[in-house]
């Protein structure tokens, strides 16, 4: 492992021995191991310790350690969880991708904008949750972004993905929330309601009107041509 250079000077013998047990006590969630070094380094928290610049934070909320990391954000501040690595990702990134709902809850609870915190390719973790088909962290996630600060953009490629990756419920609430949203474009040109159109099984009966079709003609959409698709389905 090359020395980080942002480890202090004075401590600079010290750097490999303590990245290697705290790499390894997040990676297996041993407490205890981890605890030993941060009791004689508090800083070591903040430390990048492997070559893509991750704190033992974003190691420990990867491998899915809930009582490591809740113990861990225990002594952290603010600041030190808003820490990002080499890509620009938070440890929120990181439970997003996982999926681990309890994980991310501890870190909101110490830092409310986290979610807001944009990581890799300027995404939000709603939108890696959502891009990775994690239902439950979608449905948390949701609940703790301000949506309303999201740029447009942001919001349709969400919405998009939400279809795209079967998350329903979740997008007909955004779609509720924000109506305005069906018929825009996203990044790639998508737009909310031609993909909904692709995915039939996902409607309802002719007997008996979806959720979507509901919430459609609420938006006053009937006399969209996608939207008579769907009614016809």
């Amino acid at each position: 492992m090359r020395v980080q250079k942002n480890f202090p000077e004075t401590r600079r013998f010290h750097f490999l021995d303590t990245s290697v047990r705290l790499y390894k006590a997040a990676l297996k969630g041993d407490w205890p191991a981890a605890k030993e070094v941060i009791d004689k380094y508090p800083d070591a928290v903040t430390y990048s310790i492997t070559r893509r610049k991750d704190k033992v934070l974003h190691i420990a909320a990867a491998a899915e350690h809930t009582g490591f990391v809740k113990e861990l954000v225990k002594r952290m501040d603010q600041d030190g969880l808003a820490l990002p690595n080499l890509h620009g990702n938070t440890a929120i990134c990181f439970a997003a991708a996982s999926g681990i709902v309890p994980i991310a809850e501890e870190m909101v609870k110490k830092n409310i904008e986290l979610p807001m915190i944009r990581g890799s390719k300027r995404m939000t973790p709603l939108y890696m949750a959502v891009l990775q088909g994690r239902r439950n962290m979608v449905a948390y996630l949701y609940s703790v972004t301000a949506f309303i600060r999201l740029t447009p953009l942001e919001r349709i490629d969400i919405l998009v993905a939400c279809i795209s990756s079967d998350l329903y419920e979740i997008a007909l609430k955004i779609l509720k929330d924000y109506p305005e949203l069906s018929t825009m474009k996203d990044t790639y040109g998508k737009i909310a309601l031609q993909e909904l159109a692709k995915k039939p099984y996902a409607i309802g009966s002719k007997s008996q009107l979806s959720v979507w079709e509901r919430c459609l003609n609420s938006c006053q959409y009937a006399s969209n041509p996608i939207f008579l698709y769907l009614h016809a389905c």
